[in-house]
């Protein structure tokens, strides 16, 4: 699952920030959940230190008590550098700040500017990255597997059962419980 985490204090830039991404996600049939926040809190906390799940976060700058800069540097020193972080602010200003922290920021959007446009494009990008249109996606033995398209040999139906076998370009092999029709 892709989970978009946005943290904005400003109620009308999160709504907007929450309807691009249901905009950019809707031609995809793929499971992903929104986790909207106007400040640092304990559940988000919670979604930092988490494991398992793709997590794009969408963070303003400026933010009550822990700033957008500090949450994105908690993200990385939990060693989670998978996970694409945007910003999003009013201080236009603080770009050389963000890109000289080194945290491996995919965008800096200014909210005066073509907000939702550049959000949008940006969430495309970021689609693009994680390659959800080209892949093949299911849970094998408790882990969940991203497989390109391209590098699927084979998948073939297990006979008598409600299983499929997935044989990739390296030898792979998986037995996953799903039909044909289903994948």
């Amino acid at each position: 699952m892709l989970r978009f985490v946005t943290c904005d204090d400003d109620q009308e830039a999160l709504e907007k920030t929450v309807l691009a991404i249901r905009k950019v996600m809707m031609p995809y049939d793929y499971d992903y959940k929104i986790d909207k926040f106007t400040k640092y809190t304990k559940e988000f906390e919670e979604i930092v230190k988490s494991k398992g799940d793709q997590k794009v976060y969408i963070l303003d700058i400026e933010l009550p008590k822990v700033s957008g800069l500090e949450i994105a540097s908690e993200i990385r020193e939990n060693g989670d550098w998978e996970s694409m972080i945007i910003f999003v602010t009013v201080h236009p200003e603080c770009k050389d700040d963000i890109f000289y922290s080194r945290l491996m920021v995919i965008d800096f959007i200014s909210k005066y500017y073509q907000y939702e446009k550049r959000l949008e494009e940006t969430l495309t990008k970021v689609l693009d990255i994680y390659n959800i249109k080209n892949t093949l996606i299911f849970n094998f033995d408790y882990v969940t597997y991203r497989v390109p398209i391209n590098k699927i040999l084979y998948i073939e139906k297990i006979t008598n059962e409600k299983k499929c076998l997935i044989v990739t370009e390296n030898g792979e092999k998986f037995e996953i419980v799903s039909t044909l029709k289903d994948l």
